[in-house]
């Protein structure tokens, strides 16, 4: 789209400074601009198909994972501090009968457990705990660990998911990336030539493996201190190389060159592989999550998904799981999964995915859907929306409580109707938006440890 706006007080500098294609001094002048602007836009049928729009959507949801709530306090920096002095004041409240550790693998296993496993995707907004900016949490890994610990350890988390940002494995390509002060980093600079897209070396100064030693440090502390698994994170082949080139990019020219593209692919599925082992040789989590975003229904159909993304991670990156004996774990937030290939093609052990209401025509699945079509192989996880968390409010607070509630209370009876007792973890659907309040997480993590042994105990006996 071409954006113009205008006024008196606007300026060209104005415009520019909010992203603004362009303003003019008076309609003569800006219906000439704007005659000439249009002819440079992609025909109407492809910026309006559901494809582009589908994508669109997804971007949208990496600008709501960025936001910060908007006021003059430090809202993440100020809520943390409250729960933690709460918990030096009274501690955990009560002592509960399995330990983190035990309760997470038992439930991937479908084995009896006190209560499901909870754990909202808080990862980046844990360094609020620890005081650090979120640059300073993606590539120092005592930061990294500190924030990792300290979230752990004061919301009583199940887990941990080891993802510092979406950009470590395309930086490593080349891909200029942008770290703000106390935001999400991103992909700024993409690379303009498939041609120069080399295989990088896993070496000491990379992102990737900074990464690795940043969660083996992170996994390390979390295990012995508070017998809580850490569960490693880093993007898939397709994911790091629309990073590197831009999404809208590689979509289209899948279309125009997808012989270019396969080759691209091949380039990321070689160093992402790497990256596996580097996890695996190192000892460095529990478990490794792979971010395989681009199954989606509406964008590309499941054939082009297994020939640009599935069938690199099949031949490729799931016998290195099998060869160090470890579970496949995906997250993926799209909205219209190929589940079929992602789960039982690529035998996944738990999937992490969002649930989007008003997408369930295009093919959004909920877990009354997953859980009788795939409970049998894998260990679902999600589905609380996480734009929910940036509400720290009363009502907002309540709210994700509710949610969390109808979400354990429908839950446990849908494993009971399958012949599953565990196989299920709380969630949300994608990461805590980083720049929120804390009082939301601490609020679906109490509500599962208040309820769910009660539940527990009353649905599966």
């Amino acid at each position: 789209m071409k954006i113009m706006i205008g006024g008196a007080p606007v300026s060209e500098e104005y415009a520019a400074g909010i992203g603004a294609d362009s303003t003019h001094p008076d309609a003569m002048h800006a219906s000439a601009w704007a005659s000439e602007a249009v002819k440079e836009l992609e025909p109407k049928a492809t910026r309006w198909s559901e494809e582009r729009i589908n994508l669109g959507k997804i971007k949208y949801r990496e600008i709501l994972a960025k936001k910060t709530v908007s006021g003059k306090v430090d809202i993440g920096l100020e809520t943390a501090n409250k729960i933690k002095e709460e918990f030096e004041s009274i501690g955990v409240k009560s002592k509960e009968e399995m330990t983190h550790f035990d309760r997470t693998v038992s439930a991937m296993s479908d084995k009896k457990v006190d209560r499901l496993p909870v754990y909202p995707l808080a990862c980046g907004v844990l360094r609020k705990f620890a005081g650090v900016n979120y640059r300073d949490y993606a590539t120092k890994a005592g930061a990294f660990t500190e924030s990792a610990f300290l979230g752990c350890k004061y919301l009583d988390l199940d887990m941990f998911v080891g993802l510092a940002d979406l950009s470590a494995t395309s930086a490593d390509f080349g891909c200029k990336i942008k770290y703000p002060e106390d935001d999400t980093p991103s992909s700024e600079g993409h690379i303009k030539d498939y041609e120069k897209i080399e295989v990088p070396e896993l070496k000491e100064g990379t992102r990737g493996y900074e990464l690795v030693m940043a969660s083996k440090m992170a996994k390390e502390k979390i295990n012995k201190e508070l017998n809580t698994p850490f569960v490693g994170f880093h993007e898939g082949p397709l994911l790091t190389l629309t990073q590197l080139m831009g999404a809208d990019r590689v979509l289209m020219d899948m279309k125009t060159q997808p012989d270019v593209v396969l080759e691209a692919v091949q380039k990321c599925t070689d160093y992402i592989c790497q990256l596996s082992e580097l996890f695996f040789n190192e000892g460095a989590c529990d478990a490794l999550c792979i971010d395989n975003l681009w199954s989606n229904n509406v964008i590309m159909s499941e054939q082009d998904y297994w020939k640009f993304d599935g069938k690199f991670v099949y031949d490729q990156q799931i016998p290195i799981f099998k060869q160090y004996n470890q579970p496949y774990i995906i997250h993926n937030c799209a909205d219209a999964v190929h589940f079929e290939t992602q789960i039982r093609k690529f035998g996944t052990s738990l999937y992490s995915y969002a649930y989007y209401e008003k997408s369930r025509d295009k093919g959004s699945q909920n877990y009354a859907d997953l859980i009788p079509k795939y409970g049998d192989i894998c260990c679902m996880m999600g589905e609380v929306n996480p734009v929910e968390f940036m509400d720290g409010s009363a009502a907002g607070v309540q709210k994700v409580k509710d949610d969390t509630r109808n979400l354990l209370e429908n839950v446990l009876p849908v494993l009971k109707e399958n012949g599953l007792q565990s196989k299920y973890v709380l969630s949300s659907g994608c990461e805590i938006p980083p720049g929120g309040p804390l009082t939301t997480v601490q609020a679906m993590v109490n509500t599962v440890k208040e309820l769910g042994p009660e539940l527990q105990k009353k649905i599966m006996g």
